[in-house]
C-alpha cells in the first residue's frame, strides 16, 4: 500500500481500516501517515478558535438556539458544525480506537491538542469510537450489575454480533472486520514499542479505573451526551460501592473527575437522577458533600460555564412568575414546580444558589400578599 499524498488522500472507511490496521501491525508509523494527511489542521484550528471566543462572550440565554431575529453565530451553531465536520485526521483516529491501536490513538490525540487546540470528543465520529470503546472496556462490569442481569439476560449495551465480538475480548465493537475466519484483526502481528498499547476489558475495577480514566478523559464532559453510557457507569460506581470497600476513594475519584461533570449537560433525566442518587446514598453523608463541594468547582470545564450561567438565569425567569394564587390556566405559575425541577435534575447547586439569592425582600410583589 502507497503512502497518502495531498492528491491520493484515503476516501472510504475500508481504506483508513487497512491504513490503520498496517500502523497497528508496524509497517508504517502514525508520524509517517500523520504529516502526508491533507489537508493541515488549519481549518479545525480556526473552527476552534470561533468556538473558544464565542463561547467565552455567551451572553446568559435560557434557551439553546437562535430566535428569528437573532441572526448572530453562536458558539452552539460552531461546535454543530465541528461536531459533523469531516477531516482524514479524525477518520484515521476514529479507526485506530476502532481497532484497539490506543497507544496510536493517544498520540494522535495529542498532535490534534497541541497542534490544533482541538478536543477529539467535540467531532461525533470520533465521539462515537471512543463511546463504544468504553462500553467494550467496561461491559463485564455492567453485565455484573445490570438490573435485567438478575433476570438471567444480558443488557442490550450492543447488537448480537457487537456482543459476541466483545465477548471474545478481541476489539471494541464498532471495530471493522477486515478479514473473515480467525485471520482479521486477532491474528495481527504483534507489536513493541511507544505505540504498542491496548485497551483490555476489565472484570475488576482495579483494572477498570485507570482505563476508564483515559477514556474518560478523552471524552471529557462531552461524555453526558452519551446518557446510555453515563447511567451504565453510574450503575458500575453504585456496584463497586456495595461490593468493594476498599476502592471507594478511586471511586470517588472518578465520580468528582468525570461523572459529575458529564452529568451536567443532561437536560433533565429522572431515570439518570435516580441513579446517581442509589449510588451517592452508598456513601456516608460528609463523604457526599465532599463531592458535592466538589462538583460546584467544575464548572470551570467546557462547556459547563455556559450550563451553569443558563441554569441561574433560567430558575430566576421562573420565580418571576410566581404568584400568590395562581390560576390553573396558567402553566408556567401553576406548574412552578414541575419547570423548576428539570434544573433541579441535572445541576442543582447552581439552581439552589439562584433561588435562595432571589428570596430576598421584595423579589417580587406578587410573591406575598400586603
Amino acid at each position: 500500500m502507497k503512502m497518502p499524498t495531498e492528491s491520493g488522500n484515503p476516501k472510504t472507511p475500508v481504506t483508513f481500516a487497512v491504513l490503520a490496521l498496517l500502523i497497528r501491525c508496524g509497517y508504517f508509523s502514525l508520524g509517517q501517515v500523520w504529516s502526508r494527511l491533507a489537508p493541515a489542521e488549519s481549518e479545525l484550528k480556526s473552527k476552534v478558535a470561533e468556538l473558544w471566543q464565542l463561547y467565552r462572550t455567551d451572553s446568559t440565554r435560557t434557551v439553546i438556539g437562535l430566535s428569528k431575529q437573532d441572526t448572530k453565530r453562536t458558539w452552539e451553531q460552531v461546535f454543530a458544525e465541528i461536531s459533523v465536520a469531516t477531516h482524514p485526521k479524525l477518520a484515521l483516529l476514529s479507526t485506530l480506537i476502532d481497532l484497539n491501536c490506543w497507544g496510536d490513538a493517544s498520540a494522535a490525540m495529542a498532535r490534534l491538542q497541541t497542534e490544533a487546540q482541538f478536543l477529539p470528543a467535540l467531532n461525533e465520529v470520533v465521539r462515537m469510537s471512543l463511546t463504544a470503546a468504553t462500553y467494550w472496556v467496561v461491559h463485564p462490569l455492567v453485565v455484573a450489575c445490570h438490573p435485567v442481569s438478575k433476570l438471567g439476560l444480558k443488557p442490550a449495551t450492543a447488537t448480537p454480533a457487537a456482543a459476541a465480538r466483545m465477548e471474545a475480548g478481541t476489539r471494541p465493537p464498532s471495530v471493522i472486520c477486515l478479514v473473515r475466519k480467525g485471520k482479521g484483526l486477532a491474528a495481527a502481528p504483534p507489536r513493541s514499542g511507544s505505540g504498542a498499547e491496548h485497551l483490555s476489558q476489565a472484570s475488576t475495577w482495579k483494572e477498570a479505573e485507570p482505563l476508564l480514566n483515559k477514556l474518560c478523559s478523552a471524552l471529557n464532559t462531552l461524555l453526558g451526551l452519551e446518557i446510555p453510557l453515563l447511567t451504565d457507569l453510574w450503575r458500575v460506581v453504585e456496584h463497586v460501592i456495595v461490593n468493594e470497600p476498599a476502592e471507594v476513594a478511586t471511586v470517588q475519584a472518578f465520580i468528582s473527575q468525570h461523572l459529575f461533570p458529564a452529568s451536567c449537560l443532561v437536560p433533565h433525566s429522572a431515570h439518570l437522577s435516580d441513579q446517581i442518587w442509589q449510588a451517592l446514598s452508598q456513601l456516608p453523608c460528609h463523604e457526599r458533600y465532599t463531592l458535592y463541594g466538589l462538583w460546584d468547582k467544575s464548572y470551570s470545564r467546557f462547556p459547563l460555564g455556559a450550563v451553569g450561567r443558563r441554569t441561574s438565569s433560567g430558575i430566576k425567569q421562573i420565580l418571576k412568575r410566581v404568584v400568590n394564587q395562581a390560576e390553573k390556566t396558567d402553566m408556567v405559575s401553576h406548574q412552578v414546580h414541575f419547570h423548576s425541577g428539570k434544573f433541579y435534575h441535572s445541576n442543582p447547586l447552581h439552581a439552589l444558589e439562584a433561588m435562595i439569592g432571589s428570596l430576598q425582600y421584595s423579589f417580587n410583589v406578587n410573591f406575598i400578599g400586603p
